[in-house]
């Protein structure tokens, strides 16, 4: 007889828990302090400018945020991490985004998805390329082994 499997909280779960509790209420509280907060109707800009685009990417912190979460997200998962991690993080930030179309004083804004996009990317590529580093080096120790030994 098998025992299921109970999942248990790692501190890596509380970790995350916490950012993303701190990313949602943050986008609760309007740019503008003269801005009561509170709700506005349903509202997004669409627009995908030049310009709107070069402010977006220039955003580092938001490009750093989400670089930091993506090795923590990657950990909630045990197949297909960095893929699942990826797919968590843009649904993350769509979600803030959906969140800031109702709150008086916050702009939902299709061009702000990019910064976050951006950092899981970053975060995604790091992974790949530290996977298939660790592959190479194992492959290549295997064979200089083979080799040593023949």
């Amino acid at each position: 007889m098998s025992e299921k499997k109970v999942w248990q909280p790692r501190l890596e779960h509380y970790a995350l828990a916490a950012l993303l509790t701190f990313v949602f209420l943050h986008s609760f509280m309007p740019h503008d302090p003269r801005v009561r907060m509170g709700f506005k109707t349903f509202e997004v800009e669409w627009a995908l400018t030049g310009k709107a685009v070069w402010i977006a990417v220039k955003k580092w912190r938001h490009v750093l945020w989400f670089l930091f979460f993506f090795p923590l997200v990657m950990r909630l998962f045990e197949r297909d991490k960095t893929r699942k991690a990826l797919i968590a993080l843009i649904v993350v930030t769509i979600l803030i985004e959906l969140q800031q179309t109702v709150i008086a004083g916050r702009h939902a804004r299709i061009v702000d998805l990019l910064p976050n996009l951006i950092g899981a990317g970053l975060g995604a590529f790091l992974a790949w390329s530290l996977r298939r580093w660790k592959e190479k080096r194992s492959t290549s120790t295997i064979q200089s082994r083979v080799q040593s030994q023949a």
